[in-house]
């Protein structure tokens, strides 16, 4: 097995251990799998992967950024009440 191979596993390993967590959690996990993945792609010349590794990344980056944003609005109108 080339060694390249192994830092598709790894991605794997990160992709499979997301499905196992909830939330913000799984986001930032997969989102690092999705990396290592967009890097296996990188190295192996594989457009598609980098494609949907990239857009994996960008919603995440996404919904994480709106969770932030809303649990910090929360938390102001939290304060507000108190």
């Amino acid at each position: 097995m080339e060694s390249v191979e192994y830092i598709g596993f790894i991605a794997t390993a990160f992709i499979l251990l997301s499905f196992v967590l909830d939330g913000n959690k799984l986001r930032i996990v997969n989102s690092i799998g999705a990396g290592i993945w967009f890097i296996y792609a990188l190295i192996t010349n594989s457009y598609s992967i980098m494609f949907l590794n990239i857009c994996v990344i960008l919603i995440h980056l996404f919904k994480l950024w709106k969770s932030l944003k809303i649990s910090t609005t929360n938390q102001s109108v939290e304060i507000e009440n108190n």
